[in-house]
């Protein structure tokens, strides 16, 4: 009996026809390690793996060479700063044990620079959805205010790192847990989708108003 692995979990599966796999390390630092137990489920799959990372590392102090702006390659032959390198000692390992040994560095910056350029240039009007995604990927939690505009409202926010992180939903699967979806199917504006909304909540009994938990 072949023993069960994580391409076999409910998420994990759909993996199964893919042939090239990216996983990354978002949060930085030693991330990427969390990712091998499903790199080595798919190179047993004979699948094409790309190990990547937010890195730490001061990469422009290693002979790594760039590939674009803010991404770098390291095997286990780079030279870099130590002690202070988790992704060369990880290729290092791979190497090894007979595995690829390319991991792809990402350096801080890139969208939350652009987050930051746009915000400048817009005084007064800043968005506080991006401020606060951009606040909890930078490692704030609860209630934070980068934004003048926040702080003289005196709201309170909720910063947390969900927010830092990119969500994907089944599109079928969350519009079959709206209960009036029948009835919104077939209007044309988004002021008789209000409406229903408003009729539904009238007659339907609503849970509590309750504070996020920070």
């Amino acid at each position: 009996m072949t023993p069960p692995s994580l391409l076999d979990t409910s998420v994990l599966h759909q993996l199964k026809e893919s042939r090239r796999v990216l996983i990354a390390g978002a949060g930085g630092g030693f991330d990427v390690l969390s990712g091998l137990p499903l790199a080595l489920a798919l190179w047993q799959e004979g699948k094409e793996v790309f190990l990547a990372n937010l890195t730490f590392t001061a990469v422009g102090r290693s002979d790594a060479p760039r590939l674009a702006p803010g991404l770098f390659e390291v095997t286990a032959d780079v030279v870099g700063p130590e002690p202070y390198f988790p992704e060369k000692h990880l290729a290092t390992w791979l190497r090894t044990r007979g595995h690829p040994d390319r991991i792809f560095l990402i350096q801080k910056g890139g969208a939350l620079d652009a987050v930051a350029w746009v915000q400048n240039r817009t005084p007064g009007r800043e968005s506080i959805v991006c401020a606060s995604i951009s606040d909890a990927t930078r490692g704030e939690f609860g209630n934070h205010h980068s934004l003048p505009r926040t702080r003289a409202d005196a709201a309170e926010l909720f910063i947390n790192p969900l927010m830092s992180m990119a969500w994907g939903f089944d599109l079928t699967a969350v519009a079959d847990r709206v209960l009036y979806r029948t009835e919104i199917e077939h209007t044309t504006t988004p002021f008789e989708v209000a409406a229903i909304i408003e009729a539904f909540r009238d007659r339907t009994t609503l849970r509590p108003r309750r504070t996020i938990p920070v």
